[in-house]
């Protein structure tokens, strides 16, 4: 029996543009804190505690963009309970840092929460098509993105998703993550570079890296099909 697989969305976007992904896995959702039902905290430790209470053992965290920092947490925190982490165009530290070049600036980012709280409406066009950036059809990919997008949750919640992009930083708990560890990460990435994605699938004990040519952030809206296949023949 396959154990279960939880999909965790990126920030801001919700469950919409990995759907399909999920209905081909049988995934189930696990929303970051605040959207839907999942209760709201502004503190990364305490919503790694609560995913980790909340899955059942054995279960596969699949995670895109700050989803996948969530699930790498999660692995770290119960390298017992949790089964397997499918890290999509994940970073272990999404600013730079002192010997990590492999980031945003903390200004750039500082610059752009500040846009959020601004108007985030007016942002979110610019955020994804600037992390489609890489691809062929850009513009099309982005397109679809924002039209499957779930709603804003309260700009509080988005904001505090974002403090933790500018302060988590997971280098050192990466050896730590028994479980196997699939990487998968467009080569054309503009937001998390692929070198990112790369370092956790060689600083944890087991870890495989799957780079997606011609993809940049979003892989699995036209490269499903790799992954999928991918995924099976590394856990099963």
């Amino acid at each position: 029996m396959k154990p279960p697989i939880v999909m965790l969305p990126g920030w801001r976007l919700g469950r919409g543009p990995l759907q399909p992904l999920a209905d081909a896995l049988g995934a189930e959702w696990y929303d970051l804190p605040g959207y839907r039902e999942t209760p709201f905290t502004a503190n990364f430790a305490d919503a790694v505690t609560r995913l980790v209470a909340t899955v059942p053992h054995g279960t596969i965290l699949m995670g895109w963009s700050l989803g996948a920092m969530i699930a790498l947490a999660a692995a770290a925190r119960a390298p017992h309970h949790i089964g397997g982490v499918v890290a999509i165009g994940g970073t272990p530290s999404f600013v730079t840092r002192n010997e990590w070049p492999h980031g945003l600036a903390p200004q750039a980012l500082a610059e752009f929460r500040a846009a959020i709280a601004e108007d985030e409406p007016a942002m979110l066009p610019r955020f994804v098509g600037g992390f489609n950036r890489g691809e062929l059809e850009s513009k099309t990919l982005t397109a679809e993105i924002l039209a499957t997008a779930d709603p804003a949750p309260p700009l509080e919640i988005l904001l505090a998703g974002l403090d933790w992009l500018a302060t988590v930083d997971l280098r050192a708990e990466l050896p730590r993550i028994t479980a196997p560890v699939l990487v998968i990460h467009g080569e054309n990435d503009p937001l998390i570079p692929c070198a990112a994605g790369e370092a956790i699938a060689q600083n944890v004990p087991h870890g495989k890296w799957l780079p997606i040519p011609n993809a940049a952030h979003a892989p699995f809206l036209r490269h499903q099909a790799v992954m999928v296949e991918q995924l099976s023949s590394f856990f099963w």
